[in-house]
């Protein structure tokens, strides 16, 4: 069986960060394909990507601000 994810929101500081550059390097790769062969086999991902890119930002701010203000959970 497959191992479930955790949601952003129970990650760490540190590993959204690696999941920020995880996406990074997503994002990277599927335009370079783009830009390479004017085509994608998944040309969903690269919105997907971006939304996710987001998702990650926000919670990583909202950690941010709870480390701030002592909140940490």
């Amino acid at each position: 069986m497959a191992k479930k994810e955790k949601k952003l929101s129970e990650h760490s500081s540190e590993e959204l960060r690696v999941k920020y550059e995880e996406a990074c390097r997503d994002l990277f790769n599927l335009k370079n394909e783009y830009r390479l062969n004017r085509q994608l086999k998944k040309p969903h991902l690269l919105n997907y990507t971006k939304k996710q890119i987001a998702r990650i930002l926000t919670f990583a701010k909202i950690k941010q601000s709870q480390e701030t203000k002592g909140e940490i959970k």
